[in-house]
């Protein structure tokens, strides 16, 4: 992330992955809905983990992808009981238009703008860079001192979790990783995130799948059982460099009658056995 211009320490954060698809508009605005997971399984509960926490601490988001842009605003308080007024003098509900200023409804109700001409590129041409999608968050709560109280800390399993989901979206069938422009074709692919002047460099190694027949480092991609190492090497602004390392262990597995009838009132979905649990060490 890097900081808006201005004094309110709004954020912009910006990535180079796929723009959205009508599905992730949708799911941006809705209750219990998201496109996180490949399972389409639905994630822990309003507000608590994913992209709408970002309403916890910003009352304006702004969101272009090229395609699509379109903001969510907290209503202003005196909008909000300007409505409340209306809704009293008329003794009705409120209307479609207004009931975005009770509660959280705000959030749910996308506000169409503009899309920029052009997006912007990290690198002057180098295309690979490309930024394709950007989220503007503005209006912060508790003003600039809470968000660099929020960014002081970058939470310790962030970085292995972000690096290996980003490596996985570029492996193909084989175990081999799709070249980038500009990477050298015996280098080891990797993913990097840079959070407050420490770089972290995440590596996918030891990979290997069980249960299929063959080398398991070559079945990994076919196997319901696996695991996998990730490290983390976290160098400073001094250059001093710290490497940890994750385990990672897939498991397929057949729960019991009552965790099934569980799984299903959750995610609405049937266990079918192919679910894939991740757990790290």
């Amino acid at each position: 992330p890097s900081r808006l211009p201005g004094r309110d320490g709004g954020l912009l954060v910006s990535h180079d992955g796929r723009p959205f698809t009508p599905l992730d508009v949708l799911g941006l605005s809705s209750v219990g809905l998201s496109t996180k997971s490949r399972e389409g399984k639905r994630t822990v509960g309003f507000m608590g983990v994913g992209f709408k926490a970002v309403y916890k601490r910003f009352g304006r988001v702004e969101i272009d992808d090229g395609t699509y842009a379109f903001r969510y605003e907290r209503p202003s308080q005196e909008r909000t009981r300007r409505d409340q007024s209306q809704r009293r003098c008329t003794g009705g509900s409120a209307s479609s238009a207004n009931s975005v200023s009770a509660g959280y409804g705000w959030v749910m109700q996308p506000l169409w703008i503009d899309c920029p001409k052009e997006n912007e590129s990290l690198d002057d041409g180098d295309i690979s860079k490309k930024v394709r999608v950007r989220f503007r968050l503005e209006r912060p709560i508790g003003g600039s001192s809470a968000v660099d109280k929020d960014l002081a800390v970058l939470p310790q399993t962030a970085p292995p979790l972000l690096g290996r989901a980003a490596l996985e979206r570029r492996q193909t069938g084989d175990g081999s990783y799709d070249k980038r422009r500009g990477e050298d074709e015996d280098e080891e692919v990797s993913w990097t995130l840079d959070w407050n002047g420490k770089v972290h460099t995440i590596f996918r190694v030891d990979q290997a799948g069980f249960g299929v027949p063959g080398d398991p480092a070559k079945s990994f991609s076919l196997a319901k059982d696996r695991s996998e190492v990730v490290t983390v090497n976290i160098t400073d602004r001094s250059g001093r460099s710290t490497l940890a390392r994750w385990l990672f262990v897939s498991h397929r597995f057949m729960p019991s009658r009552e965790a099934a009838e569980s799984y299903l009132r959750h995610t609405k979905r049937s266990h079918t056995g192919e679910e894939e649990i991740c757990g790290f060490v």
